[in-house]
């Protein structure tokens, strides 16, 4: 019934043998043209080296989105996959990269070093409802022997318990006051269960700019944070938006809080507009 099963499984067996000999390669081919270094124990930053990307799905619908001149907000940047791929297509513009986990912020810097991008602002804070300090979490060793940093949480649960350090948090609505931010056109936010106390320390932004908003909505990490997942749809179905769910490739279909899965990743847009009114074929 599944040919390929048995081939998926050895070549995941393969590259977790490989990773334990190869730590850390500069691949110069993603997004056909861009580097990107590829620590090779790491979850996210191996599937770039092995698969071409890690966010197969939302690179494609990012992409069409962005143009130059734009601002770009990535809200749990990581390693910078979207950050460098963002500040691809925005040039003349900005992208505002939030990522508050030291080792973390380390290799993002590198990234964008390598592109030779200037127009990227790192910021070493989280984003949340109130400015302060938060402690966060991680899991307390490898899994399949890597890791995986991308699963930092504000919220513990089973598996995810271990202290990793206190951070600062910022909310978006005061980091925009304080720096002078004048627009933001794109959102990516993916921080482990954050988004809704996010989106709420955001509100005068997002209803000033009314910004597209790249979101996972994950019920796991939503009830660790104590809301139900349904409650981002609803906010931003409050503030005018509509949303649809990213699929493969990029392509797109409308989704309501009735349709959400325990896991997707959104296309929110206010007032709706290509892509979230049910055509299924993406973004033209």
């Amino acid at each position: 019934m599944y040919p390929y099963r048995g081939l998926s499984r050895v070549a995941d067996l393969v590259r977790q043998v490989f990773s334990r000999r190869h730590r850390r390669y500069l691949v110069n081919d993603f997004d056909g043209d861009l580097a990107f270094y590829c620590a090779l124990d790491e979850h996210i930053s191996s599937q770039v080296f092995w698969r071409g990307s890690y966010s197969t799905d939302q690179l494609p619908v990012l992409r069409e989105l962005l143009k130059p001149g734009m601002v770009f907000l990535d809200a749990g940047a990581n390693k910078g996959e979207f950050t460098v791929f963002a500040a691809k297509y925005t040039k003349g513009g900005k992208v505002l990269a939030f990522e508050p986990v030291e080792r973390n912020i380390e290799d993002l810097k590198a990234n964008v070093a390598a592109n030779g991008f200037k127009h990227v602002q790192l910021i070493r804070k989280g984003l949340g409802k109130k400015s302060g300090e938060r402690m966060i979490y991680n899991m307390d060793g490898a899994s399949g022997g890597e890791w995986n940093e991308g699963t930092f949480t504000l919220y513990p649960r089973p598996g995810l318990d271990s202290q990793y350090s206190s951070i600062p948090i910022v909310a978006l609505d005061d980091f925009v006051r304080d720096e002078g931010i004048d627009r933001i056109d794109v959102m990516k936010i993916d921080i482990e269960g954050g988004e809704l106390e996010m989106l709420e320390g955001a509100k005068e932004a997002i209803r000033r700019w009314k910004p597209a908003i790249l979101i996972e909505v994950n019920s796991v990490t939503s009830r660790a944070a104590g809301y139900d997942q349904g409650e981002i749809i609803r906010l931003l179905e409050g503030w005018g938006y509509r949303c649809a769910r990213i699929g493969r490739k990029g392509k797109t279909s409308p989704v309501g809080e009735k349709e959400l899965r325990d896991f997707q990743n959104l296309l929110c847009v206010h007032g709706g507009g290509p892509g979230v009114q049910g055509d299924g074929e993406g973004i033209p």
